[in-house]
């Protein structure tokens, strides 16, 4: 249980709402338990860079972070749905085991985001010129001396592999996860379609999003208005 938490400014707010104490909350959001401390009394003024990096980490909204005035009760931004919603306590323990590791720093985000895409680039061309098996015999052999370079101990190394073992699970549920998100949306809009009947101007939007919905939906709704057999 944490000790006294003063609510009167926006960060003493949020942790109180998640229950936190001051040393778990400074690691979500990748910050020192002393600026915790210091923005809570009011001793430290919260920065954008240190809002956008705990709302990086708590998933609540740097906007309200960094508003003023009265302070209302904390919310965070619904993508899905383009607007702001409140923020509770169930998001942050999401939040929580998504970042096993800790949350990854905004700015450096932006950058990996950028390598990622080069790395992409890298291994489509190997595969338009044939080259995939050596291209990634030596990426392989790139991670493995570069782990060796950055870190001497072997339990070290080991250690290291394991959490980027943890990471790459971590993406691929991700990954997973949005997949169903997407699907589930997408069938949302089909049967929205669906209760329209089967006129023309119907026939022609399934037609055009039809490229672009997930292989299942697609599946599914082979086009409005058509009886399923059985």
């Amino acid at each position: 249980m944490p000790k006294s938490i003063n609510r009167r400014t926006r960060i003493g707010r949020l942790r109180a709402l998640v229950n936190a104490s001051v040393e778990e909350f400074a690691e979500m959001g990748g910050v020192s338990p002393h600026a915790i401390r210091s923005l809570e009394i009011g001793r430290l003024k919260l920065s954008r860079k240190v809002a956008e990096a705990i709302a990086f980490g708590t998933g609540v909204d740097a906007a309200w972070l960094l508003g003023t005035g009265r302070i209302d009760a904390p919310t965070s931004f619904d993508a899905a749905e383009a607007k702001t919603v409140p923020y509770t306590r169930c998001q942050y323990d999401a939040r929580k085991s998504e970042n096993l590791s800790g949350p990854l720093n905004p700015s450096l985000q932006r950058i990996y985001q950028v390598r990622s895409k080069q790395l992409l680039a890298f291994f489509r061309a190997a595969e338009r010129k044939g080259r995939v098996a050596p291209a990634l015999h030596l990426f392989q052999r790139f991670l493995e001396e570069s782990v060796a370079r950055m870190i001497q101990s072997k339990t070290d190394q080991h250690r290291f592999q394991q959490i980027v073992s943890e990471e790459f699970e971590k993406e691929l549920y991700a990954d997973k996860r949005r997949a169903i998100e997407e699907q589930a949306r997408w069938q949302q809009v089909m049967d929205a379609m669906a209760q329209n009947g089967s006129s023309a101007s119907s026939k022609r939007r399934h037609n055009q999003l039809r490229p672009h919905m997930p292989a299942a939906v697609s599946k599914q709704n082979e086009g409005p208005g058509k009886k399923k057999s059985g």
